[in-house]
């Protein structure tokens, strides 16, 4: 009996304690943590958030509930790269350009974090110098997220504006570790230039040298020739000679 008590005031606590966090939007309706539903690359306490600010701001759905990010010395272009990237691997969408808003869309995403169901997530960056500032806006259905009306799903927004920061410096030390890498290929590369080149050097020296000991060998036997050649010299001349006294003899 007491322990039929017991099990039926635990399961009441139990139901009580679920209900509190579905209503405060603590649980998934399937009784899921949300924070179990976040990538473990931006699972990180709320006050990590050190980059992204709320405030309303113009879109192509009016003045809107946004979270913006500063994002240093980076080209929007890349920023917008890699936000393409980010929502096709973690929300299944694919971001695309909508030129009459001015907007990227990542249309029907899959944010568990957020809702249950598929949200739109807008996005603008905009180039401030060397520094890029990125917007998000979050639209479940009609609704727009807003730290007033929906304080548990913007903070998880905010974690994603987290990872997405960190997602950016990520590529950029990326993208410098590929321009040294390059920069270390010429240094290579030029290096096995000037070591071919020292070896052709050393070609060039060599056939000279052979030239050289050709060269001397064909001086000495030139000397040789030379005198081979006087003793013919004096040889004909004797034969002159004596051809001339037979002259005289006649």
């Amino acid at each position: 009996m007491i322990k039929n008590i017991v099990f039926i005031l635990l399961s009441v606590i139990s139901f009580y304690a679920v209900a509190q966090a579905q209503q405060t939007g603590e649980l998934t309706a399937k009784g899921i943590p949300e924070s179990k539903l976040r990538p473990e690359s931006y699972d990180q306490p709320a006050d990590l958030f050190l980059h992204s600010e709320e405030s309303e701001r113009a879109m192509s759905r009016g003045m809107r509930s946004s979270l913006t990010i500063e994002l240093p010395e980076v080209d929007r272009k890349l920023v917008n790269r890699i936000w393409a990237e980010y929502t096709r691997t973690n929300f299944r969408s694919r971001s695309k350009y909508d030129r009459k808003a001015k907007e990227w869309i990542a249309a029907e995403a899959r944010v568990p974090a957020i809702s249950a169901e598929p949200v739109n997530l807008h996005t603008r960056t905009t180039q401030l110098g060397e520094n890029a500032l990125f917007t998000l806006w979050v639209a479940e259905g009609s609704a727009f997220l807003s730290s007033n009306a929906f304080p548990r799903k913007t903070m998880e927004a905010r974690y994603i504006l987290e990872d997405f920061y960190r997602n950016v410096e990520r590529e950029k030390v990326n993208l410098l570790v590929a321009e040294e890498e390059k920069n270390l290929r010429k240094l290579e590369n030029e290096y096995q230039r000037l070591q071919a080149a020292q070896e052709r050097y050393y070609r060039e020296i060599e056939f000279a040298e052979e030239r050289i000991r050709k060269a001397k060998a064909n001086i000495i036997q030139n000397e040789k020739d030379q005198v081979s050649a006087l003793d013919r010299i004096e040889a004909q001349r004797l034969a002159v000679e004596a051809v001339k006294r037979m002259l005289e003899r006649i």
